[in-house]
């Protein structure tokens, strides 16, 4: 099985959108929700920061690995890039980065929500039983689990010492995040970027840098 030791992997949230900041959720690829105007200057933090992290670490190479079709992610992805200014990077698009399908919930408002029988029932849910849920007939966060890891694995494995940059929703950062060891799921504020290392085949989380 690949590991992920000989890549560094930096994650990125995207900004934040126009329809999360309504409280409606957001869905997967075909979502043509914009970033807000605070989800644009978010994204250009990201880009500032990640362009600091990577002139301290000087690495040989770098990738960018983000989708298309999801318009929040395209977007910060394009803003991150004006950041980088020199910066050579190769670029990516794997589908698995989009974000999480809800199902019948994607697009939803709070109102919505709070009337629905489903949505009630997911409130007394063990996490673990959340975890592997599909909640209005969506994707589990067990089943992003599975599918993201295996592409960080998949790079892993066709590149050697590469610095890798994921941009990605916080549905797939909480769902990478959540199997660490019954820890409290994993938090990501919009200008951090997280370092994404492997022990003992676990995934673990090393935030290095915050606006």
């Amino acid at each position: 099985m690949a590991t992920l030791s000989n890549v560094n992997f930096l994650l990125i949230r995207t900004g934040l959108s126009g329809s999360f900041k309504e409280g409606k959720l957001n869905g997967d690829q075909g979502n043509d929700n914009p970033l807000a105007p605070e989800g644009i200057e978010h994204a250009k933090a990201a880009g500032a920061n990640l362009a600091n992290v990577l002139k301290k670490m000087q690495p040989g190479t770098v990738q960018i690995w983000t989708c298309k079709d999801v318009k929040r992610i395209e977007q910060t992805t394009q803003l991150v890039l004006q950041q980088l200014g020199d910066t050579k990077a190769s670029i990516h698009f794997d589908d698995r980065l989009g974000g999480k399908n809800h199902g019948k919930f994607n697009l939803s408002t709070e109102k919505e929500r709070a009337n629905d029988p489903e949505w009630q029932k997911t409130k007394e849910m063990q996490p673990e039983e959340k975890f592997k849920a599909h909640i209005g007939g969506g994707e589990s966060k067990e089943g992003i689990f599975i599918k993201v890891s295996a592409l960080f694995k998949e790079i892993s494995s066709k590149n050697a010492s590469d610095t890798v940059v994921v941009i990605t929703s916080n549905n797939v950062l909480e769902a990478l995040g959540r199997p660490l060891s019954g820890q409290p799921k994993l938090k990501v504020d919009y200008p951090e970027i997280l370092h994404l290392t492997q022990s003992n085949d676990k995934l673990s989380f090393v935030q290095v840098l915050k606006a």
